[in-house]
């Protein structure tokens, strides 16, 4: 794929606009990276774990430090649950 295309494809997402103007593309970022991240995050949740954060946490596990675990707890601890 060119990357004229996947520009195009991107606008077609909502992430971008592209205005093409004299042969030039013209590029405007319409979603913020923390929306993106959360987006994609729910995206990769959905397809790989059927929705289940429990499935996801397993998964990535063994890649949690140690240091990072009681701010992960308060994470969750703050967290109004469905």
């Amino acid at each position: 794929m060119g990357i004229r295309t996947y520009l195009f494809r991107l606008e077609e997402k909502g992430y971008l606009k592209v205005e093409v103007r004299k042969r030039r593309a013209y590029i405007n970022v319409i979603i913020d990276k923390e929306s993106y991240k959360k987006e994609k995050a729910g995206e990769i949740l959905e397809e790989w774990f059927d929705g289940s954060a429990k499935e996801l946490i397993s998964a990535i596990s063994g890649n949690i430090k140690k240091d990072d675990t009681e701010e992960l707890k308060g994470i969750l601890d703050g967290f109004d649950f469905k």
